[in-house]
């Protein structure tokens, strides 16, 4: 039974009727005790002189929680009235006995429980002594409430009535409140019955009641009465040794009975003498409560001592079962060195069986060049000295071999003597796990040092605790001052608004966020960029104490990003000029719009139109700038008091005649490149001195309509960009003015042939067709602007940002391998999110190479191939989906075509890529029946078609609708969520590099056929 068990229902939530069947009870046992208690009223004093309700009433309260005392005492008090006003005496003397009886109680209860502070069992001295205060001094203060109250109602002698209620009330605690505290809260103390058990029982029971019946009966000694009432004690050490608390209480509440039995009868040794019957009562029970208290206190005693063996016994069984399972090895050593004890690990680790270990010395196990220093250590140990408690050495095992070794010692008391205990563990590992670690810390160390990036960290209080000599240059760099380890950052020569801002960065990775932000530096020669990146710094409990900060140079990438900004504004404003002037038909407004855009997007002091005219092989200077104001005249060659350029000039000099002869354009930047050039510069405008010239040819169809020419007065102006930026204007201002020109010369054909309007119809039929042709290759000129525009600014941003962002994507492939590398046993979920990351680096590497691919020029490596091992080597690198059926038809008779091999796997592999995605799509899906997924179809066919093979991939997908056929082959177009939209311009770029072509026909919801045509070998003669 438990301990919860044991405490007779206490402590337990109850139930209403179990709960007042248990107050019956008690009140029932306690109203027999006060009826058996009334058996024994001695007179005059009218007060009982045995009362046992005093030790039952102790134990009801001991037994429970202080929560119930209040009803319990209730319940006592409301019997002992009952019972007294029963037994005779009148209801104010009841009211009297049972408050001093309650209050002798609950006094009694409080103080026990006051200084014994646990659940009584009296196993223990101090509650022993507990018991024997109340009994003494609580008991006697409550008896002079209960003697008072018989010497005012009968007038009997207060201190007689008062000492047999101390006694009475005294014996009944000490004998009574033990014996049934122990058999509800010890029942463990019962040991197994045996034969032999009883029988030394009864012998014993029947030795004390014949030893009662002698002593108290009528062979009473007069001469030594209470010397022989002494005797009793062995048998009480008896009881105590061989039958604890519940055998010694039972066999004393029985002796006591026969004792104060012989004595109401005014028989034995507490008879003789005295004077009336209370006398010898009182005399009896002190005798019985100095017994009972003896044979308390004895075994309570004999219990401790075994509670103590028992605790001394677990104790030495948890060392040992401690010091065997510890992993390190355990020693100890006598002051002479030899081992007097060693545990299992000291076994394992020495290489020693138990029996060896014990005959070597400390001498026999450490290396030769430490056991000086172990020998003192031992000596100084054992003698007292303070010393620190661990170290480092080197032992040996009993093979010869040697470990490094942590050794802990300590003084320790082993057989009565005193040795020294030696803790000794093998630190290889460690000692290896360091050396590893401060490899890495050391190549960690050299890699924030020699990385561009300014690299510091911060504790909590922004104390520096980490840096590289790129952030102290850049410290030194910001406020001429140097910044230390353990230093706070927030110094105070830094502006206030920037410490406040820099607080808030630092405080926002220590509440645990990860972000960036961009800072502008100005300096003297330029703006300086630098990119910051703030994680926090998370401990092993995933507190965060600290931040680490890298910042970034991207200076670069910010001009180029501006760049490609300014690049985007010029080519935009291009494009506009591109169309104001292709829908004018007046040439001054076309001259005006070509000088307004190239003023804005190059510089332009002087400016020059010039139109040829090829029969008389002349220039004329339709359109002068002179330093942004016009001043030339088609009828003079003087405006203004400024010489102009001869109008009209022979196209066979200067710098018109070049280029009209020549077809190219000129860009010089300097005087010396314009003298170095050889070409003769006719003299216009105010005659100062040119240093850039940035002129190009009008043509149209290979007609020379005119020049454009831009000077600046600065050198440098002009780069390859204005250059081609002025050759589109120049190309949009040679098709409107060929249009001004049709248009005009159709109004002279109009008044010419006013009066045949037969010949005039036809001649506007004429004129408008050809104003149609000429508006669609206005049309085709300008589409071809816009593309030219893309494909510019594709190969711009390919050059320009391919770099930039190659260079991350190496940094985090590195990273990624390193991780690897240095966490061979991660989990499955970290190896997940490592492949995930390698994955998306080969997706944007694979991004990047496709613009670079189709940005610049491709070197072809054609040779003789059959078509059948194109196809074959088509779906081995791009493969079909399970999902899928594929079909091929590709006769063996074909002749081989003439390509590189690997640019046209890429564009066969790229449109089969497309026709897998489209049959794949969700839009495809929904055309299935009966619920079940409906199986792409793929075929591939080829044919003879000339000199050319036609290679027909086929496919049953979603189709293209028609008004994106004719944009599918356009850079950046596409229709996909996580396209790019270079895949069939790269296609259609290769297979014409190849002199082959690409074909699309489709309809939306049935699938498309792509046609790719290649040129056939042809043997050399």
């Amino acid at each position: 039974m438990n301990e919860i068990q044991n405490r007779l229902l206490i402590d337990q939530p109850e139930r209403f009727w179990p709960q007042m069947l248990r107050w019956a009870l008690i009140a029932f046992a306690y109203w027999v005790a006060v009826r058996l208690g009334l058996l024994f009223v001695a007179q005059p004093e009218e007060i009982a002189s045995v009362w046992p309700a005093s030790g039952l009433a102790l134990a009801v309260l001991l037994l429970h929680p202080k929560s119930q005392w209040t009803k319990l005492l209730a319940v006592i008090f409301v019997v002992n009235v009952a019972g007294n006003w029963s037994g005779g005496n009148t209801i104010a003397v009841s009211l009297g006995f049972a408050l001093a009886n309650s209050l002798e109680a609950f006094l009694g209860a409080w103080v026990m429980t006051y200084f014994c502070r646990s659940k009584i069992t009296f196993e223990s001295i101090r509650e022993v002594m507990a018991l024997f205060s109340v009994a003494l001094i609580v008991n006697g203060v409550s008896a002079l409430l209960g003697a008072a109250i018989p010497a005012i109602a009968y007038n009997v002698q207060f201190f007689k009535a008062w000492q047999l209620w101390w006694a009475a009330d005294g014996l009944g605690i000490i004998l009574l409140t033990p014996l049934i505290v122990s058999l509800f809260t010890s029942p463990t103390e019962l040991r197994p019955i045996t034969a032999r058990r009883t029988l030394e029982a009864v012998f014993l029971l029947s030795i004390l009641l014949s030893f009662a019946w002698l002593l108290f009966g009528r062979f009473t000694d007069p001469a030594h009465p209470l010397l022989r009432s002494y005797m009793i004690f062995p048998f009480v050490i008896w009881l105590a040794f061989r039958f604890r608390l519940h055998g010694m209480t039972g066999a004393l509440l029985l002796f006591a009975a026969f004792a104060i039995g012989y004595t109401l009868q005014d028989i034995g040794i507490f008879a003789i003498g005295g004077k009336t019957l209370p006398e010898h009562l009182v005399s009896v029970q002190i005798f019985l409560s100095v017994i009972t208290f003896s044979g308390l206190l004895l075994s309570a005693l004999i219990t401790e001592r075994n509670h103590a063996e028992i605790v001394l016994q677990t104790s030495e069984s948890n060392f040992r079962n401690l010091a065997e399972n510890t992993p390190d090895g355990i020693l100890i050593a006598s002051s002479d060195g030899r081992h007097v004890y060693s545990n299992r690990h000291a076994v394992e680790i020495l290489g020693y069986s138990s029996d060896e270990i014990l005959l070597t010395k400390q001498k026999d196990l450490a290396d030769s060049a430490a056991y000086p220093l172990l020998r003192q250590r031992l000596e100084d140990r054992i003698a007292g000295k303070p010393l620190p408690p661990t170290y480092e050495t080197i032992i040996r095992r009993k093979d010869g071999s040697s470990f490094q070794a942590e050794i802990t010692g300590s003084r320790t008391n082993w057989q009565g003597q005193i040795n020294d205990l030696v803790f000794i563990r093998d630190i290889t590992e460690r000692k290896q796990a360091e050396q590893t670690l401060q490899k890495k810390e050391s190549n960690l160390s050299a890699l924030i040092s020699n990385t561009k990036d300014r690299i510091w960290a911060v504790d909590a209080e922004y104390r520096l605790i980490i840096n590289n000599p790129q952030f102290l240059g850049a410290i030194q760099e910001t406020i001429k001052n140097s910044i230390g380890i353990g230093k706070s950052v927030l110094l105070e020569e830094i502006p206030q608004e920037v410490r406040e801002r820099w607080r808030s960065y630092y405080d926002r990775a220590l509440g645990g966020e990860i972000f960036s932000i961009e800072s502008k530096m100005a300096f003297s020669d330029q703006d300086l960029y630098v990119e910051y990146s703030f994680h926090p710094i998370r401990n092993l409990d995933e507190s965060i104490s600290g931040v680490v900060v890298s910042g970034r140079d991207i200076t670069e990438r910010k001009q180029a990003e501006e760049r490609t900004q300014t690049l985007m504004e010029r080519w935009s404003i291009v494009y506009r000029a591109g169309e104001e002037i292709g829908a004018s038909l007046d040439t001054e407004q076309v001259f005006r719009a070509v000088y307004h855009a190239v003023g804005q997007v190059m510089p332009s002091e002087d400016f020059l139109i010039s139109l040829y005219d090829e029969n008389r092989n002349l220039l004329w200077g339709d359109y002068i700038i002179e330093n942004g104001i016009r001043v030339s005249s088609n009828s003079h060659q003087y405006e203004n008091n400024k010489k102009v350029a001869p109008n009209p000039q022979l196209a066979d000099q200067g710098l018109g005649g070049f280029i009209i002869h020549s077809g190219r354009s000129v860009l010089l930047n300097s005087p010396e490149q314009i003298n170095a050039s050889g070409i003769k510069f006719l003299p216009y405008g105010s005659g100062i001195p040119t240093s850039s010239v940035l002129a190009v040819p009008m043509q149209l169809k290979g007609k020379m309509i005119g020049i454009i020419s831009a000077q600046s007065y600065q050198p440098g102006a002009y780069t390859l960009e204005d250059q081609e930026l002025l050759e589109i204007l120049a190309s949009h201002a040679a098709i409107a003015i060929d249009n001004a020109s049709l248009f005009e010369r159709a109004q002279q054909e109009i008044v010419e042939r006013v009066q045949a309007e037969e010949e005039v119809r036809q001649l506007n039929l004429t004129l408008e067709k050809r104003i149609k042709e000429r508006t669609r290759e206005l049309s085709d000129a300008q589409e071809q602007l816009v593309r030219h525009e893309k494909l510019s600014v594709l190969g711009q941003m390919a050059s320009s940002v391919g770099h930039e962002l190659r260079n991350p994507l190496g940094v985090i492939t590195s990273a990624v391998y390193y991780l690897k590398l240095v966490q061979p046993n991660a989990d499955e979920k970290i190896k997940q999110y490592l492949g995930i990351i390698e994955q998306e680096v080969h997706t944007s590497e694979k991004i990047i190479t496709d613009l670079l691919d189709f940005s610049r020029i491709k070197s072809v490596d054609r040779e003789a191939v059959a078509v059948s091992e194109l196809v074959h080597q088509t779906l081995t690198r791009f493969p079909a989906p399970n999902s899928m059926d594929v079909t091929i038809e590709i006769p063996k008779d074909l002749p081989q075509v003439f390509v590189d091999t690997r640019q046209i796997v890429q564009v066969l592999g790229n449109i089969i890529l497309n026709a897998c995605q489209a049959m794949a799509s969700p839009a495809a899906d929904s055309a299935s029946t009966d619920g079940v997924p409906k199986r792409g179809l793929l075929s591939l066919h080829a044919s003879l078609q000339g000199d050319m093979i036609n290679i027909v991939i086929k496919d049953d997908g979603i189709g293209i609708p028609m008004e994106n056929i004719q944009k599918i082959f356009e850079p950046l177009f596409t229709t996909k969520a996580k396209g790019v939209g270079l895949g069939l311009p790269v296609s259609q770029k290769l297979a014409q590099a190849n002199g082959g072509s690409i074909e699309v026909q489709s309809e939306a919801g049935k699938g498309s056929s792509f046609n790719v045509l290649l040129p056939i070998y042809k043997e050399a003669k």
